[in-house]
């Protein structure tokens, strides 16, 4: 989980770095929808503050070996996407009528590559609190522990700079939920 959440923020950093870079000074603002830990990461927002579209980002680290087998396309041509998430955009396109986009980064960096650089003391502090039925908002605590991690990255800086120049350059796909939606219904 430490892995993937680390990675996840470094993602999310890389995105609103690209966005600022391409977009940031034209009319459009991208709202930070993160916290409030739902299906939407940010939101793009007209001049006005009128919302445009919905951004959902996922995080693909791992090729899917046998998509020739079962889904008959190339292993580099397939990223997970559960159909789940796609139905509850499409439920909520439909109902706000506004588009909704995942945007999906494709890179071979793992998660668990990530958590075995972390240093052992928040590898443990971590295992510790998932573990324990005693703690509550496991998530928050997790999620301070990767601030506190990026803030001070002393320990291992070289491999979280290595990261952020791997995900700038990494395959950034956007894929509609309708398009999704499509894509989910032809492998049937």
């Amino acid at each position: 989980m430490l892995g993937q959440l680390l990675l996840g923020t470094l993602a999310e950093q890389a995105f609103e770095a690209i966005y600022r870079r391409i977009l940031g000074s034209s009319e459009f603002r991208i709202d930070d929808c993160r916290e409030n830990r739902n299906d939407t990461d940010y939101r793009v927002l007209n001049g006005g503050g009128r919302p445009l579209f919905r951004i959902n980002s996922k995080f693909h680290g791992s090729l899917f070996r046998q998509a020739r087998d079962w889904v008959g396309l190339a292993p580099e041509d397939c990223f997970p996407l559960a159909t789940y998430k796609i139905w509850g955009a499409k439920q909520k396109e439909e109902k706000e009528n506004l588009p909704y986009l995942f945007l999906v980064i494709s890179t071979p960096i793992t998660s668990e590559s990530v958590a075995q650089e972390v240093p052992t003391e928040f590898r443990q502090l971590t295992h510790l609190v998932h573990a324990s039925d005693l703690v509550t908002g496991k998530r928050a605590i997790e999620e301070k522990i990767v601030a506190n991690l990026l803030l001070h990255p002393a320990p291992f800086a070289v491999s979280v700079q290595s990261w952020r120049d791997q995900l700038a350059r990494s395959t950034w796909r956007v894929l509609s939920a309708q398009k999704a939606d499509t894509k989910s219904r032809s492998i049937d």
